[in-house]
């Protein structure tokens, strides 16, 4: 003879979850026989449902978030490179004026070739203003994506948690109640107690053939 004992899926059990107590709603009668797959507990899962509530209303706010992150980034980025390119036109015009200058007194070329530095400094500091700003967004629109992986993966899990909340049983046999510490380890007898608040019950649940 072979006994089960039956225990809350591991899911139940997840520290991300933090489901620190789930009371027992419904329970197989004791001695019934049972098939694999059919009910044997009904576990109160409001503190699921709670938890996936606030978990969606979170990925609501950090969708948001990462499609404004993705805006600002495509505006910003878009002005700066018109400015760039605005800059670069009138670092040409200076150079023609520089050019010219040879016409002019040595007072005005001094004139034209500081005019021209100032905007070649100019634009290297709006290149080098735009790489910081690119990688700024950058990791801004990583984080707010990263923030919104974190809680799809947190709804799955609760999701998986909600179908686990309902335990069936793993094998054909019958429903038994025995209180805490009259099974043993044996070779026959596999031992996985239902637990409570990550304490054990005070009875266990078996599907014994």
């Amino acid at each position: 003879m072979v006994a089960t004992v039956i225990r809350a899926p591991k899911i139940l059990g997840d520290r991300d979850l933090r489901l620190w107590q789930m009371k027992i709603l419904d329970l197989a009668q004791d001695g019934k026989n049972v098939k694999k797959g059919e009910f044997i507990v009904q576990l109160d899962a409001s503190q699921v449902m709670s938890g996936m509530r606030e978990e969606e209303q979170n990925m609501e706010k950090q969708m948001a978030d990462l499609n404004n992150a993705k805006i600002d980034s495509a505006v910003t980025l878009t002005n700066m490179r018109e400015d760039i390119k605005n800059a670069l036109l009138d670092l040409e015009y200076n150079k023609i004026d520089l050019e010219q200058s040879v016409y002019e007194s040595e007072a005005y070329q001094r004139k034209a070739q500081m005019t021209y530095q100032k905007a070649e400094n100019l634009i290297e500091k709006k290149r080098r203003d735009y790489k910081l700003e690119q990688n700024r967004l950058k990791m801004r629109v990583r984080r707010s994506a990263d923030d919104v992986d974190r809680s799809t993966e947190m709804i799955e899990k609760f999701k998986e948690a909600m179908k686990a909340a309902r335990i069936t049983a793993p094998e054909d046999g019958i429903v038994i109640l025995v209180k805490a510490g009259m099974v043993r380890n044996t070779a026959k007898t596999m031992m996985f107690p239902l637990m409570n608040s990550h304490r054990q019950l005070q009875r266990f649940l078996i599907c014994q053939k």
